[in-house]
């Protein structure tokens, strides 16, 4: 596939979301924290932990369930324990649809 083509299949907000993600740039609590912001943290998805990029996108039940299903279709089986270990098993654009979805669900959840 032409590169050009590539990059037309995918709208921008999924790859700078997913460029930020890989950048350790998005607004999570635990990456405030780190600039000085020190909030009460926890995940608005699922209520249940303080909101790390690791949890929001591996380890929240919410997410979770998506991987699972995903990896069950394409009958692969990942496991990691950190979100960059996760990242580097898996293929950049093949998932970020997925991260787009988790990330608007942790932002809709807030609302």
């Amino acid at each position: 596939m032409v590169e050009g083509r590539l990059v037309s299949l995918y709208p921008p907000s999924h790859s700078v979301l997913t460029c930020r993600l890989w950048l350790d740039k998005l607004p999570t609590d635990d990456c405030l924290y780190r600039f000085g912001f020190h909030l009460a943290s926890r995940c608005n998805v699922c209520e249940a932990s303080s909101e790390s990029v690791d949890h929001l996108f591996l380890k929240c039940p919410f997410a979770a369930t998506l991987w699972e299903t995903v990896f069950f279709v394409f009958q692969r089986r990942v496991s990691a324990d950190t979100w960059i270990s996760f990242f580097n098993q898996i293929m950049f654009v093949s998932f970020s649809a997925q991260i787009w979805i988790l990330w608007r669900a942790a932002i809709h959840a807030v609302v």
